[in-house]
């Protein structure tokens, strides 16, 4: 990824389950090791742990500088997910999991979030995931939308809090199948569409050719 110009990595963590959060702490700084002090780390646990364990893991990581530490507890724990916020000065992200407006104002009332990382095929669309951008600006916090770059390009290019485009190489061949010709990373950069909506175009002939 880096040789690809990617400037920001995310690692999973949660070996076998969480059960082995000091082969977690290992692989980060191996991975720290490998690319050198000027590339981004994000790491993700996808709700793998209790508040206590999580914040045990992020305190032994953090001087290796990481960026963003996503979902250490189930996301629907506020008070874990809050218990873990002053546990540790790695900011925190979440919010893929939420599906309204609502469900962000919870998460910023509650001091339970640094950087929200809403989804916007999952909250309800673009008029949705403006309102939730909307308050993630007024409280004065970072906006980073889960997955679906090309849906989400032209929002963060507008939002002066964006942080960055989240892009999942696991998608790249269904996106390539759905899409004609879907804009490509250059050096770790999307380039926004300039064409009418999203400036995509779908291939109509392989959708047909999947439809049950």
């Amino acid at each position: 990824m880096v040789a690809q110009g990617y400037q920001k990595i995310k690692v999973k963590l949660g070996v076998e389950g969480g059960t082995r959060p000091r082969r977690d702490v290992e692989r980060i700084r191996k991975v720290r090791e490998a690319i050198g002090p000027d590339i981004d780390v994000l790491v993700d646990a996808n709700n793998c742990w209790d508040a206590a364990t999580a914040v045990q893991v992020a305190n032994r990581i953090r001087d290796y500088d990481i960026y963003l530490f996503e979902e250490p507890v189930f996301a629907d724990d506020i008070t874990g997910l809050a218990r873990f916020k002053r546990g540790t000065d790695i900011p925190l992200g979440t919010g893929e999991h939420e599906y309204t407006k609502f469900g962000i104002r919870d998460l910023v009332i509650n001091d339970a979030v640094d950087i929200v990382q809403v989804d916007v095929a999952r909250v309800g669309g673009y008029t949705e995931i403006l309102k939730a951008a909307a308050i993630t600006q007024a409280w004065n916090l970072k906006f980073a939308p889960h997955a679906m770059e090309h849906m989400h390009s032209h929002l963060v290019s507008a939002l002066p809090n964006a942080l960055f485009l989240e892009r999942l190489m696991m998608f790249e061949e269904i996106t390539n199948d759905i899409f004609i010709d879907p804009p490509m990373p250059t050096k770790g950069f999307l380039a926004v569409p300039e064409a009418t909506g999203l400036g995509l175009r779908l291939n109509m002939d392989f959708i047909r050719d999947n439809e049950e």
